[in-house]
C-alpha cells in the first residue's frame, strides 16, 4: 500500500492527526495529499491560519477563530458544512498561525487533549501541522502525545501517546517511564478535567514504570469528585497496584484486566 493511502487510511479511523514539517516541500508531500482527500470523503476543507500554501479560490478560510476560539469555530464550521450539504468537514491548522508557540508544554498537550475529544464528539477531521524550525523539539514531542497519529520527523517523541474515543474514555499507549511521566501527568490532569469519571484504556501501553503508577494514584487521591476506571490493564500493573497498597488507599479506583 502507498503511503499516501496509509495516511488516507488513518483518518477514517483517527480524525484527530498530528504531522510535522521541516519545509514547503514536506507539507506538499506529507499534508496537502491528506487534506485534499477530504474531498473525497465529502468533506467541506477548512484552514485555520494564513493558508499561505493553498492558491486563491483553492479552499475555505476561517478567520473568526481568534476571537471567538478554535472549538467554538470548528462547531460552527461543522455544522455549516453538514447545512451546506457536506458529510463533515476537514479542518488543516497551521499551529504556528493560531498561536500555539508560546505555549508551554504542559499547555500543549491540554490544548490538544481539549481539541481530541471536540473532534470525536463532532465527527470531523483535523490536521494540525508544526513546523520544525518554529517549535522546539520538546514542543512539538508534547503536541505530539496528544494525537493518535502523528506522522513527520518528530526527533524528541515523548514514547507515550494519549487520545479520546467516542465514548467517553481515553487510550494511553507507549511506554511511560521517569523520562517523560512529567509529560503524562499533565495529560491525566488534563483529562480527568474533562469529567467526574476517568476512563483510561492500557490495552496498548507496553509498560508504565512506578513513578507512572504513583502518578495516577496521586491524582485519585487528590481529587475527591473524581472516581477512575482502567480497562485492559496488565497483571503487572494490577499486582504492583495491590503491592503498593493502592487498591486500599484510592477505592475510587477500579482496575480491571
Amino acid at each position: 500500500m502507498a503511503p499516501e493511502q496509509d495516511l488516507a487510511d488513518s483518518t477514517r479511523t483517527d480524525r484527530h492527526v498530528g504531522l510535522v514539517v521541516d519545509s514547503q516541500r514536506e507539507f506538499d508531500e506529507l499534508v496537502r495529499p491528506l487534506f485534499f482527500d477530504g474531498q473525497r470523503s465529502g468533506e467541506k476543507l477548512v484552514v485555520f491560519g494564513s493558508g499561505q500554501q493553498f492558491h486563491a479560490g483553492e479552499i475555505s478560510h476561517n478567520e473568526r477563530w481568534p476571537a471567538n476560539g478554535v472549538e467554538t469555530e470548528l462547531r460552527r464550521e461543522v455544522e455549516a458544512a453538514r447545512r451546506q450539504g457536506y458529510r463533515g468537514v476537514r479542518v488543516l491548522a497551521d499551529m504556528c498561525d493560531i498561536g500555539m508557540t508560546p505555549l508551554s508544554t504542559r499547555d500543549l498537550i491540554a490544548f490538544e487533549l481539549a481539541l481530541d475529544r471536540t473532534v470525536n464528539d463532532l465527527d470531523a477531521t483535523m490536521l494540525c501541522f508544526y513546523r520544525n524550525h518554529m517549535f522546539a523539539p520538546d514542543a512539538v514531542a508534547a503536541a505530539m502525545s496528544a494525537h493518535a497519529q502523528g506522522y513527520g520527523a518528530n526527533s524528541g517523541d515523548l514514547g507515550f501517546r494519549m487520545w479520546s474515543d467516542a465514548a467517553g474514555g481515553w487510550h494511553v499507549c507507549g511506554a511511560v517511564d521517569l523520562t517523560n511521566v512529567t509529560s503524562f501527568r499533565a495529560a491525566l490532569q488534563s483529562a480527568a478535567s474533562e469529567s467526574s469519571v476517568l476512563r483510561l484504556s492500557f490495552a496498548e501501553l507496553r509498560f508504565l514504570d512506578l513513578t507512572g503508577l504513583q502518578v495516577i494514584a496521586d491524582l485519585v487521591e487528590s481529587a475527591p469528585g473524581m472516581s477512575l476506571q482502567v480497562e485492559s490493564s496488565s497483571h503487572s500493573f494490577r499486582r504492583c497496584w495491590e503491592m503498593l497498597g493502592y487498591d486500599e488507599t484510592c477505592p475510587r479506583a477500579e482496575i480491571v484486566a
